[in-house]
């Protein structure tokens, strides 16, 4: 028999065995979407002695868990935003194990594709399974990809829209990031980057992206970019009066970077 959990995020799992899981993300109109997603990578079987280098580090953090950013993101875009992706070519940065959100904008958006890509070649095996898992789910024009993608060492064809999910937790990675967005960034492109503040983090994220625009960038900081994820945010600051364990905003609540080409004369 399945167990269920409820995360904060609007989206419920379903867990079916310790490696598979099937996700719902809905919203209070009842649109729904399913996934079915392997939620740990192929060599998952790992003993003490080989725990900390399989895990740990920048391209591991994806193989650790499913982030609250991630969940956002994939509600955000898919249930709330579909119209920004119809018809797009979608890029997803730093998808993780599971390339939640790129999958739902490719099940719920209707995009022209959508490219989901990770560092860690382990990541992108589990993405090209999940891709596999749920082709049911894609109408036959959507082009839905996986790739093992480095920040700053190699760049993806133009698109119209990059999305990337707690992607600035570290501070080595600011530049190669951000170098990336513009290298794939169309003339009409944009990036959503979903991200909690992480201590100085993301402000030093934000404040590089301005320094490297040039003039030829408009980068956003959004607190308050949906009604439904506003409310719980505030329902969960409120249970912190009574007990600060319950929730932790600094890690767990994401900012919304919006990062768009300006137009050229």
């Amino acid at each position: 028999m399945s167990a269920h959990c409820c995360i904060h995020w609007a989206a419920a799992i379903s867990l079916k065995s310790r490696e598979d899981a099937e996700i719902l993300i809905q919203n209070p109109m009842s649109k729904l979407i399913k996934l079915s997603i392997c939620a740990r990578t192929p060599h998952h079987r790992i003993d003490k002695a080989n725990l900390f280098s399989q895990y740990s580090g920048f391209l591991n953090t994806g193989n650790v868990r499913i982030w609250n950013s991630e969940h956002v993101m994939a509600y955000w875009a898919a249930i709330k935003n579909p119209e920004l992706f119809r018809g797009k070519s979608v890029l997803e940065l730093g998808s993780g194990m599971t390339g939640l959100a790129g999958l739902a904008i490719a099940s719920a958006a209707h995009p022209a594709s959508v490219h989901v890509t990770d560092g860690n070649p382990s990541s992108v095996a589990s993405l090209k399974s999940n891709i596999a898992r749920n082709l049911n789910s894609f109408a036959p024009s959507v082009v839905v990809s996986a790739e093992q993608l480095l920040w700053g060492e190699k760049s993806s064809p133009l698109v119209d829209v990059i999305v990337g999910g707690d992607c600035t937790f570290d501070t080595n990675a600011h530049e190669p990031l951000i170098d990336t967005i513009i290298a794939c960034l169309n003339a009409s492109g944009v990036a959503y980057l979903f991200c909690p503040r992480r201590g100085n983090s993301l402000l030093q994220f934000y404040q590089l992206c301005h320094g490297k625009s040039d003039g030829l960038l408009q980068v956003q900081w959004i607190e308050n970019y949906d009604d439904d994820v506003w409310a719980i945010h505030a329902e969960q600051l409120e249970l912190t009066n009574s007990d600060p364990s319950i929730y932790n905003a600094d890690k767990e609540y994401p900012i919304m970077i919006k990062i768009s080409r300006l137009p050229t004369a």
